[in-house]
């Protein structure tokens, strides 16, 4: 029963700055990891765009040379 006693005021005390805390980091990161997302979505189309050219290059290379 003695652990309850000590346990419970931080339990609860610590419901509302925790909560708050949370809050504040969450609408601080959201900004950042769109960014990223949209940073590494640009990447993997370029990614691709490179891929689909130079394909595109070969099969070009192909029907030249027939």
């Amino acid at each position: 029963m003695g652990w309850v006693c000590g346990f419970f005021p931080y339990f609860f005390g610590g419901l509302v700055p925790g909560f708050i805390t949370a809050i504040v980091i969450y609408f601080a990161s959201k900004p950042l990891v769109k960014a990223y997302q949209q940073r590494r979505r640009g990447r993997l189309m370029n990614k691709i765009k490179e891929i689909r050219d130079k394909r595109e290059a070969e099969i070009s290379k192909k029907d030249i040379s027939k």
